[in-house]
């Protein structure tokens, strides 16, 4: 330990349990100086710690910095069949040789699920009319998106329920 006057060592006199400098003769309690002692201590210690856990750091993503280089250089010499635009050229060629079938196949469909295929084709029709009513709300309020306004305004099932309301096929 060292006095924190002089930087010089200090003596300890057990039976008085306090430190003496010996340069400058000033007496510091034993718990003071020990206190100060561990907390300078603590803090070479954490800042070790910080260091060799910063070095750590460094070294750890180096290697996955390596570990991704080498996964890229595997994959580099791919051949041609498992790239994306191989893929993608090779499904559309198969959608364009297979495409009157698809079109059959999908009139089939259409022709045993009559009611689906209409029940489907209204909800997109009503929901297409859902968004333009709302677009249509909001430009006569004149809202505009990025304000806090925009929370006060009806939400869409609302504005759903008018269109309903106002078409002459409602039952209500």
């Amino acid at each position: 330990m060292q006095c924190p006057n002089c930087n010089y060592k200090l003596v300890l006199f057990s039976n008085r349990r306090k430190y003496k400098c010996a340069l400058c003769s000033k007496l510091y309690p034993q718990k003071q100086a020990e206190d100060k002692a561990f907390r300078e201590l603590n803090l070479r210690e954490r800042k070790l710690d910080i260091t060799n856990l910063k070095t750590q750091i460094k070294q750890e993503s180096k290697q996955i910095g390596d570990i991704k280089k080498a996964l890229r250089n595997l994959f580099n010499g791919v051949p041609k069949s498992y790239s994306k635009e191989y893929i993608n050229k090779k499904s559309r060629e198969y959608r364009e040789k297979h495409r009157e079938q698809d079109l059959k196949r999908k009139r089939e469909y259409r022709q045993r699920n009559q009611e689906i295929v209409n029940l489907r084709s209204r909800i997109r029709n009503h929901r297409i009319k859902q968004k333009q009513l709302a677009l249509l709300y909001l430009k006569n309020k004149q809202y505009k998106l990025c304000t806090n306004q925009i929370q006060k305004v009806l939400p869409t099932n609302l504005l759903a329920e008018l269109l309903f309301k106002s078409k002459p096929f409602y039952r209500g």
